[in-house]
């Protein structure tokens, strides 16, 4: 539901309701009658039969209004009628907060209100009541110290896990002089107890990965699981983002981290390490380390690798930074590349092991939508990342969107996957995606990057199969609509400041302070 689009001229904020079916990849719009406004970082959860959504935030056409919402909605997912919750109180208005459900309630806590003067992020905790369908505010920490409350925060991830919520990461700005805010990218990680609602920090342990926000985030057989996100770093009044597509899980019971890698197979998976051992007589002897899996088989780390393993080891091997080419400056992720004409052998990738990747890319299958899972095979086929080819994004046409309002430019589009070095495909750099798991698949849609001073918004789909941590499969390839990019700073059309005047008009109790 819902979500945004920018091409550089103007933002797209819609309202619509899709259903995707996994068994054949068809996309299936719900027509719905009376609908929520059209919002972006808002939350929805689901509880038994119906779906509700919290909050939000729309940006006008023209970028010259923008405002927070405050109105739950719920939607009957049997009638597919939407219907507002009116609640005399709840959550002030806000965006990028995070939303848990937990039995038969409802866990809201953080994100961020922009008032056109000053940008507040919040830390207080609410509860939903899916019953009584009520508000209840449980407390927060002013003070915002990080010691027995989470810091203020936005785009964190949060998940439920049994009698517990575990909290990890996020964005903050908190004010550093009369002028100035500092910027803050969170690494600690939070749990509640939902029968206390008391928050205890839990210290770190294993391989953690590095401070992100707006990162994927879902559960999996007693693992929290986290792809990508972005990290901000400010030199004076630059900003430079680092968009990641590395991949962790935290064990739920233990609290420890480790990186996630992919399983290649006998023969190539990643080397183990080796332990010192000395037997009854004191002679050295060497031993594997133990693998990272359970005894049911879930979600092995793939790597082979024991956790103990030095951090800045797996930090450079799983960061991946670009630089003002648009290619990856360390580790062996290929990143995004501006360039078609380079084209490299085998022989000089195994010459350069600590060069990114610039290969030339390859056309991938004109089908946008499976019809089935021999599609998804035949797709994947055609997808699958060697060291000499990567599977692009479709490159920029002159297709006008579903609205028909969006124009295009033109520009080469970046790459929508890269290779690690061991030859496997993976899922490129992004922020913002959604996560699921089903059954024992992963499904990872769609996120945000910027390429030079671009943002491209994915439509992608991968998948995943958990258990054997094999290859991730291209279920969707990107639609050519997200590349499309407008370096003009001319207004789109004449009529812009009356659509927003329009889109702000009505329901402005939802979104009032």
């Amino acid at each position: 539901f819902g979500g945004e689009y920018f091409n550089g001229s103007q933002t797209f904020v819609y309202n619509d309701l899709y259903r995707y079916k996994f068994a054949t990849g068809d996309w299936i719009q719900m027509k719905c009658g009376r609908m929520p406004p059209p919002r972006s970082s808002h939350q929805a959860f689901v509880h038994k039969n119906t779906m509700y959504v919290f909050a939000g935030e729309f940006t006008s056409p023209s970028q010259t209004q923008f405002y927070h919402y405050r109105c739950t909605w719920k939607l009957d997912l049997n009638t597919w009628v939407w219907q507002e919750v009116k609640a005399k109180t709840g959550p002030r208005a806000r965006s990028g907060h995070r939303i848990v459900r937990h039995k038969r309630q409802a866990i809201l806590f953080g994100g961020f209100y922009d008032s056109g003067y000053e940008v507040h992020y919040f830390n207080d905790l609410h509860t939903f009541d899916c019953d009584t369908e009520k508000w209840q505010k449980i407390g927060d920490d002013p003070t915002g110290h990080n010691v027995t409350w989470p810091a203020p925060r936005s785009a964190f991830g949060m998940v439920d896990h049994e009698d517990y919520v575990v909290l990890y990461g996020g964005y903050c700005k908190i004010a550093s002089g009369k002028d100035d805010a500092k910027s803050i990218v969170h690494n600690d990680l939070w749990i509640l107890n939902v029968q206390s609602m008391k928050w205890e920090k839990a210290r770190k342990s294993g391989i953690m990965p590095s401070p992100r926000a707006a990162f994927g985030c879902t559960t999996h057989k007693r693992r929290l699981i986290v792809f990508g996100g972005v990290q901000d770093q400010e030199k004076g009044d630059d900003i430079t983002s680092t968009f990641l597509n590395d991949m962790h899980a935290l064990r739920l019971e233990t609290m420890r981290w480790f990186p996630l890698h992919l399983n290649l197979g006998k023969g190539k998976s990643r080397p183990r390490r080796v332990k010192k051992t000395k037997d009854i007589g004191g002679e050295e002897g060497k031993q594997p380390a133990a693998d990272d899996s359970d005894a049911d088989g879930s979600l092995s780390d793939g790597s082979g690798k024991d956790e103990s393993l030095d951090a800045e080891e797996e930090k450079d091997r799983s960061i991946v930074v670009m630089n003002e080419d648009g290619v990856a400056g360390v580790g062996h992720v290929t990143y995004y590349s501006s360039s078609e004409d380079d084209e490299w052998s085998d022989e000089e990738q195994e010459t350069n092991e600590d060069t990114p990747n610039t290969s030339k890319a390859t056309s991938s299958s004109e089908e946008s939508r499976p019809e089935g899972q021999e599609k998804l095979d035949s797709q994947q086929d055609e997808a699958k990342v060697d060291s000499t080819t990567l599977d692009p994004v479709a490159t920029v046409s002159d297709a006008q969107p579903e609205s028909g309002d969006a124009p295009h430019g033109k520009d080469s589009g970046p790459k929508a996957g890269s290779c690690d070095e061991q030859g496997a495909y993976i899922p490129a750099p992004r922020s913002n995606c959604s996560l699921v798991v089903k059954g024992n698949t992963l499904w990872m849609f769609g996120g945000v990057v910027e390429h030079h001073d671009r943002e491209i918004t994915m439509d992608d789909i991968h998948c995943l199969e958990l258990t054997t941590m094999k290859e991730w499969r291209v279920a969707q390839q990107s639609s050519k609509l997200g590349e499309a990019w407008i370096d003009s700073e001319d207004d789109a059309s004449d009529g812009d400041d009356d659509d927003d005047e329009d889109a702000g008009s009505s329901d402005e109790d939802m979104y009032a302070e």
